[in-house]
């Protein structure tokens, strides 16, 4: 899901391409090419799904450059914060919908304010049409949000950290992530905490009527 955050009060054309500027600083020219494109009905995506090393109780993040910590499962009372704060109803609509499918969702906050959030699916989810299994004790996470103002303080890695606990207190110590092949900073951000890159797919799919999958390559131990 790609939340857009409003710039102050330039105009178009200035927001268009202060926008053009990060695709192409982040590295993500081909990732915004390939949404375009599924806007129009030509879905192409590779992905990897990640296995990530089971929970460590005895793993400390970063010290956060943030003040008045708290995390916790969030709801539609703070979706709506959410939807406030990034100046896109999409954000708030979003995680209402994966409230409703049973889905949980959890928050970091500072000083109150929510700054960044996750989303946690505890069943064995699906991608595109691919059913991932899951162990038991396993969970997959996905949807992390950082806002935008909050980036560069290691907002992601507590708000994680916290979860892992949370989620630990709950039988559930192992966790799987989808990101795309071509979303560079994800990619980097995911490399710092060393998981296991299992596996590569190939998805394509035309006009939602005809869809296809295949399995590229599986990694095995292999971590990044």
């Amino acid at each position: 899901m790609t939340i857009t955050v409003p710039i102050g009060n330039e105009t178009s054309y200035d927001s268009f391409i202060v926008k053009l500027r990060n695709v192409i600083r982040h590295g993500l020219v081909v990732e915004t090419i390939l949404g375009i494109a599924s806007r129009l009905g030509l879905d192409v995506s590779a992905y990897y799904l990640y296995r990530e090393d089971p929970y460590d109780e005895n793993f400390r993040p970063p010290v956060p450059d943030l003040k008045g910590i708290e995390t916790k499962f969030i709801g539609p009372e703070e979706f709506e914060q959410i939807g406030q704060a990034s100046g896109d109803r999409n954000a708030q609509e979003y995680l209402l919908d994966v409230y409703r499918r049973g889905m949980q969702c959890f928050g970091l906050f500072s000083e109150g304010e929510v700054i960044a959030y996750i989303c946690v699916n505890s069943e064995n989810p699906s991608f595109l049409g691919h059913e991932i299994s899951m162990d038991p004790e396993e969970v997959y996470l996905f949807g992390i949000y950082t806002m935008r103002k909050w980036r560069g303080r290691n907002a992601a890695t507590t708000m994680r950290y916290e979860l892992t606990k949370k989620l630990a207190e709950m039988n559930k110590t192992k966790y799987c992530t989808i990101i795309s092949y071509f979303n560079t900073p994800s990619i980097r951000h995911k490399a710092k905490s060393h998981p296991r890159r299992y596996q590569l797919y190939l998805h394509l799919g035309l006009f939602k009527m005809w869809e296809r999958q295949w399995l590229l390559k599986s990694y095995g131990d292999q971590t990044t």
